[in-house]
């Protein structure tokens, strides 16, 4: 909002929710207009699925970065090389596709 402009305008009317699930429930129960909700919480297949939605520009905010690491610790744990394996995998990516987090 800052490098468009606006948080001077609508700065009496923010609410800000303690996560990105309470901001989505107070647009879902009608308590807020509009909101900032996850990109997953809302897109499914290259699609909006409830709603209408901006999908932000990127030059206008700094990528939230996540991360999948083995720990020392759980190296020799199967089910945790699994599940790293799991997440380097193309199911997994497509996965992450389909909600929008792989652009």
């Amino acid at each position: 909002m800052e490098k468009l402009g606006v948080t001077a305008a609508v700065a009496t009317k923010l609410v800000q929710g303690e996560n990105i699930t309470q901001a989505k429930q107070f647009v879902d129960s009608g308590n807020a207009e509009i909101g900032f909700v996850a990109l997953s919480q809302v897109y499914k297949d290259g699609k909006i699925t409830k709603g209408s939605a901006w999908i932000i520009p990127a030059e206008l905010y700094s990528p939230i970065t996540q991360d999948a690491v083995l720990l020392k610790k759980g190296e020799g744990n199967p089910a945790a090389t699994a599940l790293l394996d799991y997440l380097k995998s193309d199911k997994a990516r497509n996965i992450m596709h389909k909600y929008g987090y792989i652009r």
